[in-house]
């Protein structure tokens, strides 16, 4: 993500993330996202959260139940929290 927008929250507290089922049509397989990219970010993220940057712990905690099975639905709140980091760097 290169000069991403700025964010003031790590998580939309508007916003549910959907719990995917095994009866999903087959149509939903075509958006999928990459497994070793999903777990890729959730370590970066991981990381940057053990360190200095634990006011991301919920939405890292939330986000990588998903580990298993990254959809991209599962990747729109893994990039937010990429963008949030990006706008607080100074914190």
């Amino acid at each position: 993500m290169n000069n991403p927008r700025p964010i003031s929250t790590p998580l939309d507290p508007l916003s549910r993330i959907p719990a995917r089922t095994q009866t999903d049509g087959e149509d939903n397989q075509v958006k999928e996202v990459s497994i070793e990219a999903y777990q890729s970010a959730m370590g970066s993220l991981m990381y940057a959260m053990l360190g200095p940057r634990v006011d991301i712990a919920y939405a890292v905690g939330l986000v990588s139940q998903f580990n298993h099975a990254p959809h991209w639905e599962y990747w729109i709140p893994v990039k937010r929290v990429f963008r949030y980091l990006g706008a607080t760097r100074h914190l």
